[in-house]
C-alpha cells in the first residue's frame, strides 16, 4: 500500500488491518535504519585515534561530545519507535493516549511515533507558554517541592492530578536547630 492509497481510504477504515500493516512497515523500516545509523556513529566513535596536539585533542573531544548527544537522540528515538511497534501490537496504535481520539494518517505519516493528537498536542503547546504552568507529566517529583530561597516563605509547588497549583507557604525552623528551613506538613499547610 502506497501513502496515496491509504490517505485515500474512507474514514471508518481507521486503523484498520491494512493501515497497521502499513504502518509496521514504515516504523519497522524507520527502526533498521536507525539501528544502521547507531551503529555507523559507534564505529565512528571508537575509530578515533588520540592526538598529541592539545588543540587536536580539544576539537576531537568536542566531535566526540557532539556524536554522543546524536547517539542519545537517536536512542531516544530508537525507543519512541519501539514503543510505537508495541502499541501497535496491543491495537492502540493510532489512537491519542489522553482524549481516545483518532491522531490521524497525515500526522501518523508526519511523525509515526507521535502519541497525541494534534489538537491536544497544540492545547499542551499552548498551556506550556502560559506564565506559571507546570506540566505535571514532566514533573520529576512527586512529592511537595520547594521553589524558590527567600527567607522564611517559598513557593510550594503541589502536584495535582493534571495541574499544578503554586502555595506560599510558611516554613517553621526546627527549634535549638540554625540554618536549614524547613517546610510545615501538608496538615499544617491545610490548617493556616
Amino acid at each position: 500500500m502506497t501513502e496515496a492509497e491509504l490517505l485515500a481510504q474512507p474514514a471508518n477504515a481507521y486503523m484498520s488491518a491494512e493501515q497497521q500493516a502499513f504502518f509496521r512497515d514504515l516504523l519497522l523500516r524507520q527502526r533498521e535504519a536507525l539501528q544502521a545509523r547507531i551503529a555507523d556513529e559507534f564505529d565512528a566513535l571508537r575509530e578515533q585515534e588520540p592526538s598529541s596536539d592539545p588543540a587536536d585533542i580539544g576539537s576531537a573531544e568536542e566531535q566526540r561530545q557532539w556524536q554522543l548527544r546524536v547517539l542519545g537522540r537517536e536512542k531516544k528515538l530508537l525507543d519512541k519507535i519501539d514503543h510505537a511497534l508495541d502499541t501497535l501490537a496491543r491495537g492502540e496504535y493510532g489512537w491519542c493516549r489522553e482524549t481516545g481520539e483518532p491522531i490521524g494518517l497525515q500526522r501518523l505519516l508526519l511523525r509515526p511515533t507521535t502519541t497525541l493528537s494534534i489538537e491536544r498536542r497544540n492545547a499542551r503547546n499552548s498551556a506550556k507558554n502560559t506564565p506559571g504552568f507546570v506540566d505535571v507529566s514532566l514533573a520529576a517529583a512527586p512529592e511537595p517541592v520547594l521553589r524558590g530561597a527567600r527567607h522564611e516563605e517559598r513557593s510550594l509547588v503541589i502536584p495535582n492530578e493534571r495541574r499544578v497549583t503554586q502555595h506560599r507557604a510558611k516554613l517553621a525552623r526546627p527549634e535549638g536547630l540554625r540554618g536549614k528551613w524547613h517546610p510545615l506538613s501538608l496538615q499544617d499547610l491545610a490548617r493556616a
